[in-house]
């Protein structure tokens, strides 16, 4: 039930459908076979910030098999029948597709903010990058749906979180000098 199927002779389809079964003649029958269930795409990936500051990025996101007949027409997802093993490496090529939208809009947006910006934005960059992704003519042409995009927080590189984290670090350490300052005061 989860489980668009096409079944083809001599290149005409002649039953397709969700959970389909039948019987085929294997010389002269091709079966495709696509998940049309909620898949979970994990990725990770780095990009530079406005003021070239790298920061990598991990995430996810959920997509879904919309359109099957769409998919069919740009992707061979043709099966061993006897194996259920992909005849080609299409079916990991779709995922990849998607994934490199998600890194050519995460790349417009981080490009145009600066490295300070960025690490306080993962939700609402998930939220610009999905709604674009909504409206893309692309994913719409292919068939598939995205149903969620997520960002963990942005990660700089050790050296910059350090140098970030430094005048908050200066801060407390005043804050703790103006306490024992004022405590020898009121001592004397």
């Amino acid at each position: 039930p989860t489980e668009y199927a096409r079944m083809s002779v001599h290149g005409k389809a002649r039953c397709e459908g969700i959970g389909i079964s039948g019987f085929y003649l294997p010389h002269r029958t091709s079966i495709e076979l696509v998940g049309v269930s909620t898949v979970e795409q994990p990725f990770a990936f780095g990009e530079i910030s406005q003021n070239n500051q790298p920061l990598s990025f991990q995430g996810g996101f959920l997509y879904r098999v919309a359109d099957a007949g769409k998919v069919f027409e740009r992707y061979n997802f043709t099966i061993n029948p006897q194996t259920k093993q992909h005849l080609s490496e299409d079916a990991h090529h779709l995922p990849e597709h998607i994934l490199q939208l998600v890194r050519k809009n995460t790349r417009r947006v981080v490009q145009a903010n600066k490295l300070e910006n960025i690490l306080t934005m993962s939700e609402g960059l998930a939220t610009e990058i999905f709604n674009e992704l909504g409206n893309s003519k692309i994913i719409k042409d292919v068939g598939v749906t995205i149903e969620s995009l997520y960002f963990l927080a942005p990660q700089p590189t050790p050296e910059i979180a350090k140098a970030l984290g430094a005048e908050y670090r200066e801060t407390l350490l005043q804050r703790a000098d103006t306490a024992v300052y004022a405590r020898r005061a009121l001592a004397v």
